[in-house]
């Protein structure tokens, strides 16, 4: 097992503790509870004082707001205030819990920190969609730096999920199908949360989820240990790679066994196999789930022993096991009390890494970086690299100037259903609709507004009219992951469930956590919108927000563009605008397949090879492929060359040409095939790609090194595997778009 030693001054805190300090020093109870705020007063509850007294390892959540927690705009904290609570809980714990240790204060942070006026990012889906992962990196040092100034230690992300069947509620939090790829953005993501010195600890999550049956949330996965190390584990590989801080094991179960008590998973193969020392953090109520769901546990004495065994090290929860139910399990022997003391160090060590352990308090970043502008700037950046245009036909864009435009949908001037789940409450004109930035860019009077509220609204004949006194029509569509922003609680609550419950969310929401879907299409009555609007014969250019693919048949044969945006933060709505004017160029590559229909499902471009046909009632090839994406210039590329074979792994060449009149990037994926293998690899793998941005007329040598492992795989023991032999290459600009195979032997 992987395990740093402890410091003496760790070693002296356990050894100081009592077995009650102990069990709190690996809890974290709903840190929004901590607080009262009367009028401009905030002081921390009696709830809060007694958690610190009894000297609780951690607060989740105490600046998050939401309608999950109850807390709003009104009752929620301003940076400003923010940070004064964190001081006040740091100074009350230093003088009141048991050995004078601080609690983490753990936020979320997967498109940003999630606390009133923080820097709202394009989802986590989107950013891989800009196969740029040194940008995304930039955008998780500015939620970093907002979160730390806030006073927080831990958050709960990035999430490196897979994309593997779009059914599921939470697609928007995952980077894309591929572990490559989803594998370079969680380096990213902690290398950028993290930074080089630590002051905020990363927390990759969900290990490992896998795909849940039927599309569920916190529905079993079912995969065989070549997926299971190949496709998800690898992920998690990178992000230890990178220094990850912490694990967070998912709410679903793998072959019977709960991830959350599954000693396999969490000490065989996340402690011994991948060498991870940091901490395991429990999903907020996930505990409990052994006895109260899976039934693998008779009791809650019992599911705390369970999981606590098999290397959860904290947990997080609104009704902790952490706490009486582990003290009881001890005291009946069903535990060893070195078990506890063994996650207890492990915390202890963090707490050290962070600097927690010192008297004084931490120099933070001052609360007005909070929303920034030059934060502001780069989350519009990733909108704009983020955004995928999937049809352009006959140039309809970019728009020309001097015509009337109608914006229109559902999804034109909606703040909350351009953002995702995990989103705080937004202040008027913090977020930059559609609507809003087309009038920016076009001029007021040139923009329309046919614009109506929900989805699932009847009302559109306020589109039409717009449409018919306009030249071109943007149709703005999709989805949306809105929390109920319009319900104003008087007092923040304790939820009975984790946030995978819908109880939550609008009633014009069809994505998001614990919004799964049994169908694909868009709901409501916008493909009937769609289909009253093209009677006009006007053209339209379709702008798709969604937090997952959607089945477009009945919408893209009445459209001449479509443009999508998996939820695109708060600049959005300037970038859509700035891509539709031609004032920036799509460059977005989809990270995962494009179903046509439901029935394709599970559909990656990365499957096994087989020997079916395909189905006899339509197409088994995706509507648009892994790594597709539209431009508004032409880029070729010449035909690849291995310049150089080393120990470091292959390292390709190819010439990328900008043949258009416009300035553009291009994305040259690279991806192979094991001629021969011992065990059935996919058709095809990508294993090294580069973003190049070229000027009209301009051309570049771009040098890709595939590293050696790519050329391997992980057996069912989780060990890493190279055959010698022949292997295939393919470059080219999509998953199906690909220029000659080239031929090497690797030995």
């Amino acid at each position: 097992m992987s395990t740093s030693p402890a410091s003496p001054q760790v070693r002296s805190h356990l050894k100081a503790m009592n077995l009650d300090e102990k069990i709190a020093q690996i809890s974290a109870p709903l840190g929004w509870l901590a607080y009262e705020k009367t009028g401009d007063e905030v002081t921390l509850s009696e709830r809060g004082q007694e958690w610190l007294r009894k000297g609780v390892g951690g607060l989740y959540g105490v600046l998050r707001a939401d309608p999950w927690t109850g807390v709003t705009a009104i009752t929620g904290l301003t940076p400003e205030r923010g940070r004064n609570l964190a001081d006040q809980i740091f100074k009350y714990a230093q003088n009141n819990s048991p050995h004078g240790l601080p609690p983490f204060l753990i936020a979320e942070a997967n498109h940003g920190y999630m606390a009133l006026d923080a820097t709202i990012a394009p989802s986590s889906l989107m950013a891989s969609c800009t196969w740029n992962p040194a940008l995304w990196k930039k955008m998780m040092e500015c939620a970093s730096a907002e979160a730390i100034s806030q006073g927080n230690h831990v958050v709960f992300c990035p999430n490196i999920d897979l994309l593997r069947d779009p059914r599921w509620g939470r697609c928007e939090e995952t980077l894309g199908e591929d572990p490559y790829l989803a594998g370079e953005f969680a380096r990213a993501a902690v290398e950028g949360l993290q930074g080089e010195n630590l002051q905020l600890a990363a927390v990759a999550k969900h290990f490992v989820h896998g795909s849940p049956q039927r599309g569920l949330n916190t529905n079993g996965a079912s995969m065989g240990r070549h997926d299971l190390f190949n496709l998800y584990v690898r992920v998690f590989r990178k992000a230890i790679d990178a220094g990850v801080a912490g694990i967070m094991p998912s709410y679903n179960e793998i072959d019977g066994v709960p991830c959350s008590g599954n000693r396999w998973l969490l000490t065989e193969i996340l402690r011994d196999k991948l060498e991870f020392d940091g901490v395991t953090f429990s999903d907020v109520g996930a505990l409990g789930m052994l006895s109260d769901v899976y039934r693998i546990c008779q009791d809650h004495p019992s599911a705390a022993a369970t999981s606590l065994a098999a290397g959860m090290d904290f947990e997080t929860s609104y009704k902790l096991l952490f706490d009486s139910p582990l003290k009881s399990a001890i005291k009946a022997g069903a535990l060893d009390e070195a078990v506890l003391d063994q996650a207890v160090i492990r915390v202890l060590m963090l707490k050290e890494r962070l600097g927690m352990l010192e008297p004084q308090a931490r120099s933070l970043p001052k609360p007005e970086i909070m929303g920034c502008l030059a934060h502001q700037e780069v989350s519009y950046q990733v909108a704009v690299e983020g955004a995928v245009l999937l049809k352009n036909e006959n140039s309809a864009l970019p728009l020309g100037t001097g015509m009337k435009i109608a914006v229109v949908g559902p999804q034109g001037d909606s703040a909350y259903g351009q953002l995702g789940d995990y989103t705080p409450p937004q202040r008027p004109g913090q977020t930059i609709t559609l609507l809003a930035g087309m009038r920016s860019v076009f001029g007021e009077e040139n923009v329309l507004d046919g614009c109506f509220s929900g989805i699932r609204n009847p009302a559109y004949d306020v589109a039409l009219r717009a449409a018919e006194q306009a030249d071109t029509v943007v149709l703005a569509i999709g989805g949306s992951s809105a929390r109920d922003f319009d319900d104003q609680f008087s007092q923040p609550n304790a939820p009975d469930q984790g946030a995978m419950t819908s109880e939550s969310m609008s009633a014009h929401s069809d994505c998001g956590e614990g919004v799964d879907r049994c169908t694909l299409e868009p709901l409501g009555y916008q493909i009937e919108l769609t289909k009253r609007l093209a009677e006009l014969g006007k053209p339209i250019i379709c702008v798709l927000t969604s937090g997952r693919p959607l089945v477009l048949d009945q919408i893209l044969s009445h459209v001449d563009a479509l443009l999508f945006a998996p939820y695109i933060g708060q600049q959005g709505g300037r970038a859509l605008a700035d891509l539709i004017a031609g004032n920036q160029s799509p460059s977005g590559r989809l990270s995962f397949s494009w179903p046509r229909s439901i029935g394709q499902l599970p559909i990656a471009y990365n499957m096994r090879p087989t020997a079916a046909p395909g189905y006899i009632d339509g197409s088994a090839e995706p509507k648009f492929e892994f790594g597709f994406g539209l431009s508004y210039t032409e880029v070729q590329h010449s035909e690849p060359e291995v310049v150089e074979i080393s120990e470091a792994g292959v390292l390709i060449e190819v010439t990328v040409e900008n043949c258009g009149e416009r300035a553009g990037s291009c994305v040259t994926q690279v991806y192979l095939q094991d001629k021969v293998c011992s065990i059935v690899r996919p058709e095809k793998e990508l294993c090294g790609f580069a973003k190049t941005c070229l000027e009209p007329g301009a051309s570049k040598r771009v040098q890709i090194l595939i590293e050696r492992e790519c050329f391997g795989f992980y057996n069912a023991n989780g060990d890493w595997v190279f055959e010698p032999g022949e292997f295939i290459m393919f470059v080219g600009q999509s998953s199906l778009q690909l220029l000659q195979p080239i031929h090497i032997e690797l030995r």
